[in-house]
């Protein structure tokens, strides 16, 4: 979505500077393996030990969304692509798939949405 919008759309886009390039890509990176890892890697398969995989990803993904809260109450809809993360988490089987959903995501959002 990112790269699309960057050819086709590029001068609609809001102004970004280059300094903030680099820390927001480290820093979208490292949310996403931290969240990922926790929610998804740790949390999610916690549930799962109870619960069937579609409970456990909904679990998961409302725990995901209620942390996001702080930022803002619609960052509660964080629960959406968490859906999304936990599906690819328990299609592959590993938390990488969903970290770099989450970090595409963040830096998206930081582009975009750099006030929230």
């Amino acid at each position: 979505m990112t790269f699309i919008s960057l050819f086709f759309f590029a001068r609609y886009l809001p102004p970004w500077h280059v300094e903030r390039i680099l820390p927001g890509i480290l820093s979208g990176l490292a949310a996403a393996v931290a969240e990922e890892t926790f929610f998804r890697g740790w949390l999610q398969t916690l549930f799962a030990e109870k619960y069937s995989e579609w409970k456990s990803i909904l679990f998961a993904s409302f725990f995901f969304g209620l942390a996001h809260i702080f930022q803002s109450p619609a960052a509660m809809l964080a629960f959406f692509p968490g859906i999304i993360m936990g599906l690819l988490r328990s299609r592959h089987g590993t938390v990488f798939s969903a970290i770099l959903f989450h970090w595409f995501g963040n830096i998206w959002s930081i582009w975009f949405y750099p006030h929230l």
